[in-house]
């Protein structure tokens, strides 16, 4: 009695068994249409991210501290709100890029990376300019308080020179900036 109750729990196993693994199709499928709904929802916060850091950009490149008229102190401010504004950006960069490897397309996440980096190059780079344009400001305003008895032509003319190969050293994108230009005519003259 106990060897037939033994082979019809075996039974009801191998039946059960059966069923599961039947059922084992049907949940990797649906198992495989949730992972590829939320890998669609993640290529799409992507796309979406990738085309607010592309408009972040252009409003990047017309902000005031790409213009001379600015002035230090203004652009200064300019440049610590537009580095506020990158980090936060960098942020959910980081949260996306996190899920796009997670889903394994870590290549979607790159445009977007490209483009601020290549913002927060250009950021550091401005930053060096307006230094420098503080450097240039400060001694050109120096010089003209020397008196005429007291004026060296050729240590001025010696220290203009330094000052404008200095600038010259600059970056290209940075040469194409009304801060740039503006400093090099201010120093020429």
């Amino acid at each position: 009695a106990n060897m037939d109750k033994s082979e019809a729990q075996m039974g009801d196993v191998a039946e059960k068994w059966t069923a599961v693994k039947k059922q084992a199709p049907i949940a990797k499928e649906a198992g495989r249409n949730v992972q590829e709904r939320e890998a669609l929802k993640i290529k799409n916060n992507i796309q979406t991210f990738e085309n607010k850091v592309k408009t972040n950009a252009y409003e990047f490149s017309k902000k005031p501290l790409f213009e001379y008229s600015t002035g230090n102190a203004a652009a200064y401010d300019n440049i610590k709100a537009a580095r506020e504004e990158l980090l936060k950006l960098d942020a959910a960069l980081a949260d996306l890029a996190s899920y796009a490897r997670i889903f394994e397309f870590p290549e979607l996440i790159e445009p977007a990376k490209a483009v601020q980096d290549r913002c927060h190059q250009e950021l550091q780079q401005m930053v060096q300019m307006w230094h420098m344009v503080d450097m240039i400001d400060l001694q050109i305003s120096d010089w003209k308080q020397t008196l005429w008895d007291d004026i060296d032509c050729e240590t001025i003319d010696d220290g203009a020179k330094g000052l404008y190969k200095q600038l010259r050293a600059t970056d290209k994108f940075v040469k194409s900036t009304n801060t740039y230009t503006t400093c090099e005519q201010n120093l020429k003259n």
